[in-house]
């Protein structure tokens, strides 16, 4: 410990002297391009105003907006319906900015909306889990019902698991998977279809790749694997 100590110390009050020599100075690199600031008026300022986001293309605006204890969200200026409250990180915008979805709370139940149509009423929506396809013609996100959590898929429920996670879809948006847990095994879910069992499935997978292949990193019997489910041509 004593050493140590010196050490550090030397190392705090004379740095030259212990290591002899400058730290190189980083390159400056080739210079950067200046930005150009655009604004675009979107009109007053919202009173209470919680959060907003835009499109990817940039041509749609949706902010999410408290008056007299409800929250609405506000969508190119126009206000949708209010509620209880409005989920964390919500709304979220297709791809392709054409279509908008967000989770709604009316007293203890929650609901996505989407596009302006309300859905069935759940015990809680998954965080995080609202998103569309690329092409943006499926939205997907999980929810809780009698204790048990579920992936509602273009409207449909899929099987109940007791845990969810880490939606995803192909690149094509035709194919969907996600991590799912029942009782003590975890397993990821293709298509609707359970993969193997293990003991863990590790968070961030799984992923699909360019040319389809989905890929996961998972665990059993002490070891972990790097799991690939290669489509069959």
């Amino acid at each position: 410990m004593r050493t140590l100590l010196i050490i550090t110390m030397l190392w705090i009050f004379s740095p030259v002297e212990v290591y002899g020599a400058e730290l190189p100075q980083p390159s400056a690199g080739p210079a950067l391009a200046p930005y150009k600031v655009e604004e675009v008026s979107l009109g007053p300022v919202p009173s209470n105003i919680l959060g907003g986001t835009s499109s990817n293309d940039g041509c749609h605006v949706a902010m999410v907006v408290a008056k007299g204890g409800k929250q609405f969200v506000v969508i190119d200026g126009q206000a949708g319906p209010e509620y209880d409250g409005i989920f964390v990180n919500t709304p979220v915008f297709s791809p392709d900015g054409k279509r908008v979805a967000y989770g709604a709370r009316t007293a203890d139940k929650w609901r996505v909306v989407v596009d302006g149509q309300a859905g069935p009423e759940y015990e809680g929506i998954g965080g995080g889990s609202l998103l569309f396809s690329p092409d943006g013609k499926r939205v997907a996100y999980a929810a809780q019902k009698g204790g048990k959590w579920c992936v509602i898929l273009d409207g449909q429920a899929g099987p109940e698991y007791d845990g969810i996670g880490d939606i995803v879809f192909s690149p094509d948006g035709k194919r969907v998977a996600y991590r799912a847990q029942k009782a003590s095994k975890f397993f990821v879910v293709i298509d609707g279809q359970e993969g193997p069992e293990y003991e863990i499935v590790v968070k961030g997978g799984p992923v699909f790749r360019p040319d389809g292949t989905l890929e996961y990193m998972a665990g059993k019997a002490g070891y972990l694997f790097r799991v690939k489910h290669v489509p069959v041509e």
